[in-house]
């Protein structure tokens, strides 16, 4: 694999030559916190993705889910935008009550925005209506399916092999 373009993270799991079951995990760790996934870990010790999910569920490492703060932090921030990071210490938010996951498009395409994201909205609607809980999976944040007041919950994420279940 060709380092060139990537960060120390990847060359020091390459320059270190660990293979699957040998990585540290203050190595891993540190890769995690520079937003590399399991895939792209797993390519510098010549091991598998699903290898290294297994290996970070052995060491409880796991993202943290944080709020988006949306008033540069004038005060405290209540908002239901979510994302996900390494680098934390704690969740800003509990996930006690069972709801609905619905997974947005993402990027869309011209001539296909309007209905899969109308689709999103739809399902996320009809699941309010009927009192029951929802969390909007969407990476793009150019949405109506992504607006503070559609879903109880907004999660602005990539979905990976290595993204947790969210909530």
């Amino acid at each position: 694999m060709s380092l060139i373009g990537f960060s120390v993270p990847l060359f020091f799991l390459s320059s270190r030559k660990y293979s699957g079951n040998d990585l540290p995990s203050h190595a891993l760790t540190y890769a995690k916190q520079r937003g590399f996934s399991d895939k792209q870990i797993s390519k510098c010790i010549n091991s598998s993705a699903v290898a290294v999910r297994k290996m970070r569920h052995d060491l409880n490492l796991f993202p943290f889910a944080k709020q988006i703060d949306t008033v540069s932090a004038e005060f405290p921030a209540k908002t239901n935008y979510l994302y996900l990071t390494y680098n934390a210490m704690e969740h800003d938010v509990t996930f006690e009550e069972k709801g609905v996951m619905v997974l947005g498009s993402g990027v869309y395409r011209i001539g296909s925005s309007v209905e899969f994201d109308w689709c999103a909205v739809r399902a996320i609607r009809t699941l309010r209506a009927n009192n029951i809980k929802t969390i909007m999976v969407n990476y793009n944040p150019e949405t109506v399916s992504t607006d503070y007041d559609e879903a109880d919950r907004v999660q602005s994420t990539l979905l990976f092999l290595s993204s947790p279940p969210a909530g």
